[in-house]
């Protein structure tokens, strides 16, 4: 993704800070005045397409609203990659933006659940948690559900970047 500078911005689009949703100021080929703007991307975010270039809509928001960019991650809080309204957004370290991650690597496919693994050799379900980039061990489980759910207390305490 490229940059686009404040002034350029506002000048093409309307930013509603309520709904999280972009409008274009004026038509531009088929795209008329007042079209809300964006697309769902594979990844889950809302991009579109200002002056033959593509951005992300919650960066795009950062700035129109901050009239500067971002630092670092803009981070949905809700994790929910579409909902662009300003009071969702945050400007935080990657670090701290994984931490807020409440959904299971593609990789865990044992049991979809963030935190929660299937343990062959004693057929529970073990719960770890990472902090400062080293495994923290959470203990067995009977359920993959009861593994999860350890994963998610212990992330509200050693996780600073994850809003419950």
């Amino acid at each position: 993704m490229t940059h686009i500078s404040y002034d350029r911005l506002i000048e093409l689009v309307n930013y509603d800070c309520e709904t999280g949703l972009f409008t274009r100021k004026k038509a531009v080929g088929r795209s008329f005045e007042g079209r809300i703007l964006g697309y769902q991307k594979n990844n889950g975010y809302i991009a579109f397409t200002l002056d033959s270039k593509k951005y992300f809509a919650h960066r795009l928001a950062w700035l129109f609203v901050h009239k500067k960019l971002p630092k670092h991650d803009v981070d949905h809080i809700d994790g929910n990659r579409t909902n662009n309204k300003i009071a969702n957004l945050r400007d935080i370290p990657r670090s701290l933006n994984l931490e807020n991650s409440i959904k299971a690597k593609s990789s865990n496919k044992s049991t979809g659940l963030i935190g929660s693994y299937f343990h062959e050799p004693t057929g529970k379900f073990m719960s770890r948690i990472q902090v400062n980039k080293q495994d923290k061990y959470l203990g067995l489980y009977e359920t993959a559900q009861l593994a999860h759910e350890a994963y998610m207390s212990a992330k509200k305490q050693l996780h600073k970047g994850y809003v419950a």
